[in-house]
């Protein structure tokens, strides 16, 4: 089976960070730099981050054969 990143859309919600946006997609806190990332161009710190704002995050999905 191969993998492929997709970008979800989501929708900042109030008491967000990127922290807890990390551990609802990856299980982890760890990976809330990878969201940074990805919205670098929306996000002007890994701080600012605000209700009603939509950002992406890369999700790796598995690719079942057919």
């Amino acid at each position: 089976k191969s993998q492929t990143v997709v970008m979800k859309k989501y929708t900042v919600k109030k008491g967000d960070t990127l922290q807890k946006i990390s551990k609802k997609f990856y299980g982890t806190t760890k990976r809330w730099k990878e969201i940074y990332e990805v919205n670098r161009q929306l996000l002007n710190s890994p701080h600012s981050i605000y209700p009603g704002q939509v950002i992406e995050i890369p999700v790796e999905e598995v690719l079942g054969e057919k």
